[in-house]
């Protein structure tokens, strides 16, 4: 960080402790439901005071969920939400929230960040958010605020999430619980909160695992995370420890023709990933006066990933420029190579060359620090909360991949030959560092006691250094800069109605891995090689919203009633996509798209009356392309003779749905018998590297799941699920590939991931 950004910075703190010292006592805001404005911990606002419609799962849904997955959880209740089974793993989805992104997989369009207790969970190397290493069952409350966001930082381009977890001052008591089900599921997970005084302890540990429903398809899953904190009467301090660790198997996407034939065949195998991470972090917050005060946070991270894919080849004895007992790409061709390995000697024919292994190893350390203050005190008279912080933020990755020559099987696995292929083609040694120093502000004036003006912004200085340890392809050393601004209006209309709307900017600078797979002459085999690095620019939103939101509650707590509509749209410039280059499934490059446009409408309704509860969710999402862009698809049936479509303005974005709903509801029969219902409706979605809508659309589907409870006992439960309940076949993810190279007789290059079929689960627990 700079002198002169600590200097600027230092200076405003100092202004902040004299406005404490020469105000009057300071004003208060009545806080009801407190919604986090800023990535650090400890410090929030009046849900209606926020000019956005901010959408939350509360610790009783969570704790409803029995161990489900936090973005399972976000699907079933939130309307803006879709999942996309683009790896072929429950435990892995990708996930969609107005048209933005969060997913584990390098390709898809990232646009939310995400937040773990100030900690930022996007890994730096590719913005990614691997869903199973958040531990769901220590989530005390999870917040999504929407549009454009610049006091998150980068990333934030469609919104930011935020996870505040459990503590011993939040959750009390002991919970055991232990699940079974369908396609050898099992499920297992103990948590015990206690405060002793002004010391709280949390700690919780959760195993889940299956045997998986496709073909060759099980996965394991292991979390722990604790926390230790501190309350005193002018301060508080906490302590996080986490720990994650996953062996899954995703087996992506299958030919449609094979898919007719087995709902569970797999294209080919393996497709493993290893995922392992621990992560430390601390908060603190600090009451210097009665109008101000200081919160910081800093956390500590490191994540180890490691793929291994099997992948259909297209080597073969040499035909031309090598005797026929050495290995050669596209034999008989005009661009026929012989092959070597790592340490340049040939490649021998009988090491196969149907089929290959490709191999990598990322490791990242990621550590990063903040610092707010928040004055809460008068202005010109009226109530006014200013907070201003500063942010840095810093990952080195390690980053390998290698490729061995094999053989398809008859089941269509592959064996290794024992040869590493070589050259920069084949072989990648990349290392990275991620920096970002954000200064940020947010401001909240009550012009009356029922409008409030919401100012907020930040300024972005993100560097990405690359090194090429294989070769010198890869250097580079890149700068992005940007201030972002916003600014909303929340009027309550009267005590049960509040009308808002905002504006707001937010930024991404290129990560890593599109830095160093930009350049359409060299394609990546994606994700597991990176061989160019030209300029990408940074994409750039603008965002726009308004809508009404309203509550109410019966003094007696015997009904509530809450719901909310809103509108919204969002420009993103120079947007980056991943597009297919035509060489193998999976292979291609990033590009700079122009502008992309997602605009849409969610009402939402929620209540409860006596023993009898429901909730609505419905959102209407149009993400579509704001101008005219030439992409390569050559495996899409209606592309030209280069392999290039024509995709116009106002054409929809692959993989986004543009109607969604969900619904549910619960009956307690009895104090100790509970049923509930949910349902998802998804309409149509076009398949990856189809934005000119030339093929076949994924078709719409519903899924319904119901589930019951029983209590024993005063401390021990019973628990039935069915997920799928009607047995439904659908895709929620899909793309074009080439199946012919495995399967001669295929026609229909579309690829697509089924989704799983009706299963059961049955389990136990225990509160004590």
């Amino acid at each position: 960080m700079s002198r002169k950004t600590i200097l600027v910075c230092g200076t405003a703190l100092w202004v902040l402790a004299q406005g404490a010292a020469w105000g009057e006592e300071a004003v208060k805001v009545p806080q009801v439901d407190v919604i986090g404005i800023t990535p650090v911990p400890g410090l929030g606002i009046d849900r209606d005071r926020m000019p956005a419609n901010v959408q939350s799962l509360g610790g009783e849904v969570l704790d409803r969920g029995k161990g489900a997955t936090v973005s399972d959880l976000l699907e079933r209740r939130l309307g803006s939400v879709s999942l996309s089974d683009t790896g072929g793993n429950a435990f892995q989805p990708s996930l969609s929230f107005r048209g933005f992104n969060a997913s584990h997989l390098m390709g898809e369009p990232q646009g939310l960040a995400v937040y773990q207790n100030g900690m930022r969970v996007n890994e730096s190397f590719g913005d990614l958010v691997n869903w199973e290493m958040v531990p769901s069952f220590a989530v005390n409350r999870a917040d999504i605020l929407p549009g454009a966001n610049p006091v998150f930082g980068l990333n934030a381009l469609g919104g930011a999430m935020v996870m505040d977890m459990k503590t011993g001052f939040s959750y009390a008591g002991t919970e055991v619980m232990a699940a079974g089900g369908s396609f050898g599921r099992r499920k297992a997970m103990a948590q015990h909160g206690a405060r002793v005084g002004n010391v709280g302890f949390y700690g919780g540990v959760g195993h889940s695992g299956e045997d998986g429903w496709r073909q060759r398809s099980p996965s394991l899953v292991t979390q722990a995370f604790g926390d230790l904190e501190y309350r005193g009467e002018r301060g508080s301090g906490g302590l996080s420890v986490g720990f994650g660790d996953s062996k899954l198997t995703g087996n992506g996407p299958s030919p449609v023709e094979l898919l007719h034939n087995s709902r569970s065949a797999v294209f080919t195998s393996p497709d493993q990933s290893l995922n392992r991470q621990i992560s430390v972090s601390g908060r603190g917050n600090l009451e210097i006066s009665d109008s101000l005060s200081l919160q910081g946070s800093a956390y500590f991270r490191h994540v180890s990933h490691r793929t291994l894919n099997g992948d259909s080849g297209s080597f073969g004895p040499c035909q031309n420029v090598a005797p026929a007992t050495q290995l050669c790409s596209d034999p008989g061709e005009g661009d026929e190579a012989a092959l070597t390995d790592i340490n340049g000697n040939a490649i021998l024919a009988s090491a196969g060359g149907t089929g290959m292994l490709n191999r990598t190893e990322t490791a990242t350390t990621s550590l990063g620090a903040s610092l707010q203050a928040s004055l809460d005190r008068p202005v010109w008279g009226l109530g006014n909360t200013l907070v201003l912080g500063l942010s840095e933020d810093e990952g080195r990755t390690r980053y390998h991949s290698e490729s061995e020559v094999g053989s398809l099987l008859a089941d269509r696995s592959v064996g290794g030959g024992g040869a590493i292929l070589g050259t920069s083609t084949y072989w990648t040694e990349l290392r990275s560092l991620n920096r970002t120093v954000g200064v940020y502000f947010s401001d909240s004036l009550s012009l009356t006691d029922r409008l409030t003006l919401t100012l907020s912004g930040r300024y972005n200085a993100a560097q990405v250094v690359l090194a090429d340890r294989f070769g010198t392809e890869l250097n580079g050393d890149h700068m992005f800069e940007r201030v972002n601004p916003a600014a909303g209006l929340a009027y309550q209309v009267m005590p049960e109605l509040t009308a808002f709307a905002g504006y707001g900017e937010a930024n991404r600078a290129p990560t890593a891995a599109e830095l160093s797979c930009a350049n359409p002459a060299k394609p990546c085999r994606f994700p597991n090689a990176f061989l160019s690095d030209p300029p990408l620019k940074q994409v750039v939103s603008r965002s726009v919203e308004m809508g009404l939101r309203g509550r109410a509650q019966a003094a007696d707590g015997s009904w509530s009633h809450s719901w909310s509509l809103a509108g919204f749209g969002t420009q993103n410039q120079d947007d980056i996509i991943f597009v297919a280059s035509g060489q193998g499934t999976g292979t291609g490059y990033f590009r700079n798209a122009g502008r992309t446009l997602r605009v849409g409408f969610e009402a939402a309704d929620q209540g409860r009356i006596g023993p009898v509860g429901w909730f609505v969710n419905y959102a209407l999402v149009r993400a579509t392309f704001d101008n005219d862009v030439t992409l390569h698809s050559p495996e899409n049936p209606g592309a030209n003779a280069d392999g290039d479509i024509l995709v116009r303005s106002g054409s929809p974005m692959a993989g986004i749905p543009m109607h969604s709903l969900k619904l549910g509801g619960s009956y307690e029969i009895s104090d100790e018998w509970q049923v509930e219902m949910d349902a998802a409706f998804y309409s149509s979605r076009r398949l990856r590297g189809d934005d000119s809508g030339l093929g076949r659309r994924l078709g719409g589907y519903e899924v319904v799941n119901a589930e019951t409870e029983y209590k024993l006992a005063g401390f021990a439960s019973a628990f039935l699920r069915v997920d799928n309940l009607l047995d439904r076949r659908y895709e929620s993810f899909g793309l074009y590939g080439e199946a012919a190279s495995v399967f001669p007789t295929f026609s229909d290059n579309q690829f697509r991931t089924p989704g799983a079929p009706r299963s059961f689960w049955a389990g136990l627990r225990a509160k004590f």
